[in-house]
């Protein structure tokens, strides 16, 4: 279902980013977007208590803007396409929320879709080469285990021209704490992340930077080459390639750069603390 919304004056002047920048919508943005997916009358300043058309009839349901998202062209060519978070109206298998999608015509805002479980913030959007990418974090616990994503946030077209909304990972980290008592790395592996955020543009076109707190190749074989691997630090044994770091253990923090085009790491890891 499609629906049109008449644009503020405002949002005539919302300018696409430059070469890299941090997103955030603004409030006369978000009304025009409420407008566009509310009921008449239930539209407050970032939130509706009804919208209309979401996915298996749940027009009951109310939503509420973030102001996390952003715009950019996300396909080849010229169209301009406006992402944004919103929260409520999903359960915690789909992160409490969503993305709603629109098209930007001479007309104003086209509607394009409720996007379930696709959740965004602290989005950077990319400009300057064929597509505009947009790069976004996100966070999610089940059962205890927590985890942190820096994600790109994919748009594509269905056989039928349809556009679908999806994210892509490219960097994840993971904290057992809350479900075992203890935090754990996974052996083998050079770096492992145990939380990443404060994401911005890279030293380089194409390229992010992120902040991290993680565990280096010392510290991992040194885990890992314990007797159990430090079994009795937690309340259930760790996975097999899985080894538990101690309470006091000298975690790292630091800033690394993220090459989108190779779908890499940078080769020396960090690059600034």
């Amino acid at each position: 279902m499609r629906f049109a919304a008449v644009l503020l004056a405002a949002i005539a002047a919302f300018a696409a980013p430059a070469s890299a920048a941090t997103q955030k919508i603004g409030e006369a943005e978000m009304r025009a977007i409420l407008t566009a997916v509310c009921q008449p009358g239930k539209v407050t300043k970032k939130s509706c208590d009804k919208v209309r058309g979401y996915p298996e009839g749940r027009d009951d349901c109310g939503i509420e803007l973030t102001g996390d998202g952003g715009d950019g062209r996300f396909l080849t060519g010229e169209t301009v396409y406006l992402v944004a978070d919103y929260t409520n109206c999903e359960p915690h298998a789909n992160n409490w929320g969503g993305s709603v999608l629109f098209e930007r015509t001479a007309s104003g805002l086209d509607f394009k879709g409720y996007f379930q479980g696709v959740r965004l913030s602290g989005c950077v959007a990319m400009t300057g080469g064929a597509r505009d990418r947009l790069v976004c974090t996100s966070g999610s616990m089940f059962q205890g285990y927590e985890s942190d994503m820096v994600n790109e946030v994919v748009l594509s077209k269905d056989a039928a021209g349809k556009p679908e909304l999806s994210t892509q990972e490219l960097i994840s980290a993971g904290r057992s704490e809350d479900a075992v008592g203890v935090n754990a790395v996974e052996c083998g592996k050079p770096i492992y992340f145990l939380s990443l955020g404060d994401v911005s543009a890279g030293p380089s076109p194409e390229t992010i930077a992120f902040t991290a707190v993680y565990a280096d190749a010392a510290l991992i074989k040194a885990v890992c080459g314990q007797r159990g691997r430090n079994a009795k630090l937690g309340s259930s044994p760790p996975q097999d390639n899985e080894a538990y770091l101690p309470r006091k253990a000298k975690t790292k923090k630091g800033r690394f750069v993220y090459d989108l085009a190779k779908r890499e790491l940078l080769p020396n890891g960090e690059a600034a603390r």
